[in-house]
């Protein structure tokens, strides 16, 4: 499923519509990997760039 920019901009200018979500775990409990999934089953990024997959994370480093 593809999400147009416009459908996106158009659901996030409905306060009503908006959703906050906390996702709170510890180190190495896999926070990222939940929030891709997430996000790339709803079709905002493609599945390669989930976590994992060397996509959003993939050249970041430790701070």
């Amino acid at each position: 499923m593809n999400v147009s920019t416009e459908l996106l901009v158009s659901l996030q200018s409905k306060q009503d519509r908006v959703r906050n979500l906390c996702i709170l775990a510890h180190v190495d409990h896999g926070k990222t990997t939940l929030s891709d999934h997430l996000i790339g089953s709803n079709g905002l990024i493609h599945p390669r760039m989930q976590a994992g997959t060397g996509g959003l994370k993939g050249g970041m480093s430790a701070q």
